[in-house]
């Protein structure tokens, strides 16, 4: 497979990657880093239990913010800088903002319901995090000498990807 450092394979890589990946439905957020992201989802039928808390589960897998039965909701303290929180939980929909995004951003948004490992299935988004390519890193297995076999490996991420 040949790889080009232009921006349209390094989208192209990091899409593919979030969508086999099993990701929620809803198409992945693409951001530069510094930008804001807009997420948008509809939670699915059912997926909403009365009398239990709703949340948004960070790529780090810690709630980014918590929405009560009420409607009313809080932003957690290390996300409470940079989210702005739009959604309605009548409405089952989940909208927020991120802002001064960074490649640590990057990766799945999911939806929870009680426990942090009460996950929402088909409940979330992918946040894809585009930068410039890094320069390759090259290593070599020895000191090359004429006529012997050398071993040069090669390895360059286009853009930060969640796995």
């Amino acid at each position: 497979m040949t790889v080009s450092t232009g921006d349209q394979a390094g989208i192209i890589i990091c899409i593919v990657m979030g969508v086999v990946s099993g990701a929620p439905s809803a198409s992945p957020v693409l951001s530069a880093v510094s930008d804001t992201a807009r997420f948008s989802w509809e939670i699915p039928q059912g997926g909403l239990e009365t009398g239990r808390i709703f949340f948004a589960v960070s790529p780090a897998g810690t709630a980014a913010f918590i929405v009560f039965e009420d409607g009313s909701f809080e932003i957690v303290p290390s996300y409470s800088d940079r989210l702005v929180y739009q959604g309605n939980r009548a409405d089952r929909n989940v909208t927020f903002t991120l802002s001064n995004i960074q490649t640590s951003d990057a990766g799945t948004y999911t939806c929870g319901n009680g426990a942090t490992t009460d996950v929402i299935q088909d409940c979330g988004q992918e946040l894809v995090v585009l930068g410039k390519p890094t320069p390759p890193d090259l290593t070599v297995s020895t000191t090359p000498v004429y006529n012997q076999r050398v071993t040069l490996t090669c390895s360059s991420p286009l853009y930060y990807c969640p796995s």
